[in-house]
């Protein structure tokens, strides 16, 4: 299952990103023109619904963090403390961001909606989605929206394929630490504690790398049930390109700013389990242990 996952997140985030947004296009615009039957997962009231899609980001920071914050640990070496602060920035300033988004669009509900009654009728003393939803009734607030669950699924579901990108290579660095950096030189005590921490925490990180996977792939199924069943074309779309900008000014931007990069491998074992190791690097440390 592990090996599966891996081949899974083999594809670049970039590349994820186009298959999210033409699968939201399409599916959205297949909504619009095809009659797509109700099933459990039509109804917003299902048990994934209401504890686990509602809260999205909540599962999504309490598994993800854990996997982030211990793969700092190994990958950050003897500069352990300088990748906890950058990964805890990282997901501070995502959180900020998924925040700061959620309060604008609730805003844009509010500043462009009426609320009316079982009757059709508007009730032009009630100003906000709240408030209406409160009343008593059959009330409706009508108003533009951008769909926030299409916002949430798109960049969590990113922001784990991005976080999870390291594990493709993580089984290197026991082997081919050494060629990374002269700060790991063969015998130091550096590269010994790396070792040490990479063998001491490899099943931790395997399985949570698994749970984080199947969310992921829950984020990007319950995205297509959002698409095939709520909202409307303009919302779904609108909800997921900002959960997509967000991504990219995030994670192809500020996290890679040159002053203080935060992104996730950053350090001296960045050009190992951020790219793939060269054959010809591999076969060269097999002959010499030959």
């Amino acid at each position: 299952m592990l090996d599966f996952l891996i081949k899974y997140y083999l594809i670049r985030p970039q590349f994820r990103v186009l298959f999210i947004w033409i699968g939201v296009l399409a599916l959205s615009g297949l909504k619009e023109f095809v009659f797509i039957p109700d099933s459990y997962f039509s109804d917003s009231t299902n048990f994934f619904n209401i504890y686990i899609v509602k809260y999205n980001w909540i599962w999504t920071v309490w598994l993800v963090t854990p996997y982030a914050f211990i793969t700092s640990f190994v990958y950050s070496c003897d500069h352990w403390k300088r990748g906890s602060v950058a990964t805890g920035l990282r997901w501070l300033f995502l959180t900020g961001l998924f925040y700061f988004w959620t309060i604008v669009f609730d805003g844009i509900s509010n500043l462009t909606g009426l609320c009316f009654d079982s009757a059709r009728n508007p009730l032009l003393d009630i100003t906000d989605k709240q408030s209406c939803m409160k009343l008593a009734g059959t009330n409706r607030w009508r108003s533009f929206e951008i769909s926030n669950q299409a916002f949430t699924l798109t960049l969590s579901a990113l922001v784990i394929a991005s976080e999870l990108q390291i594990q493709k290579y993580w089984k290197y660095i026991s082997t081919h630490a050494a060629e990374t950096s002269p700060c790991l030189a063969i015998g130091s005590k550096s590269l010994i504690r790396l070792k040490a921490r990479h063998k001491t925490t490899k099943t931790t990180i395997n399985y949570l790398f698994i749970f984080c996977s199947i969310l992921s792939i829950f984020w990007e199924f319950s995205l297509i049930c959002t698409c095939l069943y709520s909202h409307g074309f303009i919302t779904k779309a609108l909800g997921a390109a900002f959960g997509i900008l967000s991504w990219m000014v995030a994670y192809l931007e500020l996290f890679r700013n040159r002053s203080f990069p935060i992104y996730p491998g950053y350090g001296h074992l960045k050009s190992l389990i951020t790219h793939t190791p060269a054959k010809e690097n591999r076969n060269g440390v097999d002959k010499k242990k030959e």
